[in-house]
């Protein structure tokens, strides 16, 4: 009894812990899980390479993770199992092909866990291997695994176990995602992630996948290609809540737009709804490719999701904050083009806001990333949703301002001097190098994202604190932004009760009068509201000094940037409406050269064919030449 009792409590210490009442005793006992599946495979051999036909286990006795290498082991033709420590599957996949700069290169197995190699012609880890793949499309990698596997090792007798239960089939009310695009969809599972990410907050859902590496939009449109005939049957079998479109990165805006267009009637024939996935850039951040996919991306997404009033998953702006935010993450596989595992989360993460609306900070499920990096990137997949992208904003964190006409004004702030009123608070929320001098927290571009773990924070002591940034020289200032937190469990006022006003000067003696700037509230997590506070001016106001004042409520104004923006002279008409020649003259001349230039009598300059555009839409034509002649005649005016 007592060594059934001994091998009893040993084999609990491998499982999950379910406990029953023992009545004879009274007392309460660890009861063995009983699992729908659980089976034996005999090892062949440990720690060496893998030859097809056999089971092979990698293990990992020390405290690091540990690497595998295919090139080495020879995992070309092997399904892939990555159990943890604690005996839980965390990876699944197969094929690493067997040299450098592919998409994956090597298992990652970590300290005291192990990996299992084998065949699919072993039907009980196969069938296991489907089940903890749950249908995703994969090619030469492994991904992480959501359903619950457990997995021990007996190096002695050569001896793994494996077992796991059934899934629950799906209730009717799970809403059923379907994803159609290309590896930047598939790999590392991003469907199974944002399932998993769905069910820890409370949503039910199912996913599907429709992909096909490096295919087109234009390929599932057509009903000829073999990727249209595929997503047809699907759409024809089945029914879906939403359809996940993504396209390649060598796509042209007018090759998505003419896809999408043949592609959303289907998809609203099926009942379901069409989203859009912004993918990420497939070129490193810092290079002048990444930055332009930043603004192609963009340009083609939101021109798709405004076209059909449908919500869009700004993965790419995600990609680029977290880049310039936290450089130390990796967003890319070996291969340096598709995602890695934490770039995987992150894309999971923004689909969940975008789509969901669920807010992905404090979401339970990690995918076993470690708990500092899974806060870091589900505060960056919120802000890159709620923070819209303008034209420039590849990263950096300071974006372009958009005036009320269109018109794009960068920032002119960034790096200059500041001084400032108010006590600064010490530590890391101080601005000040403790020699009379400043950090530059004001202006160095770059936004706080967290209230209390963010070093870009500055803090200052006092109801009020004004930020007044010095130029360098007089600019043409046209708008200001600026950002403001509050924690009541800080006493840190709240930012929808603070005044915050601007204030121009030329020489820092005279100043214009106070602009109020508008609040917005942009979110509240863990107790801290962040805020940004913008304006824009009627007209260009000369400047070299510009002061934020901050009027709050209590005694601690934080904030972490404060931007103008301008252009250094204010751009002017360089010809008066309707003066071809530029003699200052608006008569018979000037019409008689529009006339010419729009029946091709006449070859104009550069100059003079911009001064015939008078009615400014980049056109030549009849309707410029019939205003300039009105004008002369005075039946019209220019403004």
């Amino acid at each position: 009894m007592k060594k059934t009792l001994c091998t009893l409590l040993a084999a609990v210490l491998l499982l999950p812990l379910c406990f029953t009442a023992v009545a004879a005793s009274g007392l309460e006992l660890p009861e063995v899980p009983i699992y729908d599946v659980n089976f034996t495979e005999t090892v062949t051999d440990v720690n060496v390479p893998y030859v097809t036909g056999g089971v092979y286990v990698y293990t990992n006795d020390t405290n690091a993770e540990k690497a595998f290498d295919s090139i080495t082991y020879h995992f070309s033709s092997a399904l892939l199992f990555v159990f943890a420590k604690d005996g839980r599957l965390i990876e699944a996949g197969s094929s690493l092909l067997e040299k450098k700069g592919c998409v994956q290169e090597a298992i990652n197995v970590p300290a005291g866990g192990f990996a299992v190699a084998f065949p699919s012609a072993k039907t009980n880890l196969k069938n296991c291997w489907d089940h903890a793949m749950e249908g995703a499309m994969l090619y030469n990698a492994t991904l992480a695994v959501v359903r619950q596997v457990y997995g021990t090792f007996d190096s002695s007798a050569k001896k793994l176990n494996v077992r796991y239960n059934k899934p629950k089939a799906p209730s009717a009310t799970a809403k059923k995602y379907l994803f159609v695009g290309n590896s930047t969809t598939y790999v590392n599972g991003n469907p199974l992630k944002f399932r998993a990410l769905c069910e820890a907050a409370g949503l039910e859902v199912t996913v599907e996948y429709c992909t096909k590496g490096s295919s087109y939009l234009y390929q599932w449109a057509d009903e000829t290609d073999e990727c249209g005939k595929k997503l047809r049957g699907l759409l024809n079998k089945n029914k879906y809540d939403f359809v996940v479109l993504q396209d390649a990165s060598g796509a042209g805006k007018d090759s998505s737009l003419k896809a999408v267009a043949k592609l959303v009637p289907l998809i609203k024939a099926n009942g379901a709804t069409p989203l859009f996935y912004m993918r990420y850039p497939d070129k490193l951040p810092g290079t002048s490719q990444f930055k332009e996919q930043v603004s192609r991306f963009n340009d083609v997404y939101s021109t798709l999701a405004e076209t059909y009033g449908t919500k869009v998953a700004p993965v790419v702006n995600a990609y680029a904050r977290c880049a310039e935010k936290y450089p130390e993450i990796n967003l890319y596989a070996d291969d340096a083009q598709h995602h890695s595992k934490a770039g995987s989360y992150l894309i999971a993460a923004t689909w969940l806001y975008a789509f969901t609306g669920k807010d992905p900070v404090g979401n339970t499920y990690t995918a076993d990333l470690p708990a500092d990096t899974v806060k870091k990137l589900q505060e960056i997949a919120k802000n890159a949703v709620e923070v819209p992208y303008v034209e420039g904003d590849d990263g950096s964190g300071i974006p372009n301002f958009v005036a009320s006409d269109g018109t794009i004004y960068k920032p002119v702030s960034v790096g200059k001097d500041y001084t400032r009123t108010g006590i600064p608070y010490t530590e890391k929320y101080e601005d000040s190098d403790g020699k009379g001098g400043y950090l530059g927290k004001m202006t160095n571009g770059k936004f706080a994202l967290a209230g209390d773990s963010d070093a870009a924070i500055g803090c200052f002591k006092g109801a009020k604190t004004t930020v007044t940034v010095d130029l360098g020289e007089v600019m043409a200032v046209k708008a200001m932004l600026t950002d403001l937190w509050g924690c009541p469990g800080w006493k840190i006022g709240d930012p929808a009760s603070a005044n915050v006003t601007v204030a121009c000067s030329v020489d820092g003696e005279t100043w214009s009068s106070e602009t109020e700037l508008t609040y917005k509230e942009l979110s509240v997590e863990g107790g801290w509201k962040k805020s940004n506070f913008s304006g824009e001016l009627d007209a260009f106001t000369d400047a070299r000094y510009v002061r934020f004042t901050f009027n709050i409520s209590g005694n601690f104004c934080w904030v972490s940037e404060t931007v103008v923006y301008g252009s250094e002279k204010e751009i002017k008409p360089k010809f008066k409406p309707g003066d071809i020649n530029g003699d200052n003259t608006l008569d018979a001349f000037d019409y008689q050269m529009v006339k010419a230039g729009v029946l091709g009598s006449y070859k104009p300059s550069a100059e003079e064919l911009a001064r015939m555009d008078v009615n400014g839409d980049t056109a030549v034509d009849a309707f410029d030449y019939q205003m300039v002649k009105a004008a002369v005649l005075g039946t019209y005016q220019f403004d």
